[in-house]
């Protein structure tokens, strides 16, 4: 497997210039579980859109 471009030697993450790179469409989903008490859901929902 080749190297992984955006981490360096340290193994900390830095930024890769991709600005030579052709543009490509893609999708992503993702989903997520917020467990929280019922009264801050209640606050939320009475949010305004």
């Amino acid at each position: 497997m080749s190297q992984l471009t955006h981490i360096n030697a340290a193994g900390e993450a830095h930024m890769v210039d991709v600005s030579g790179k052709a543009e490509t469409v893609r999708e992503a989903r993702a989903e997520a579980y917020v467990e929280m008490q019922a009264t801050t859901g209640d606050d939320y929902r009475r949010q305004p859109p």
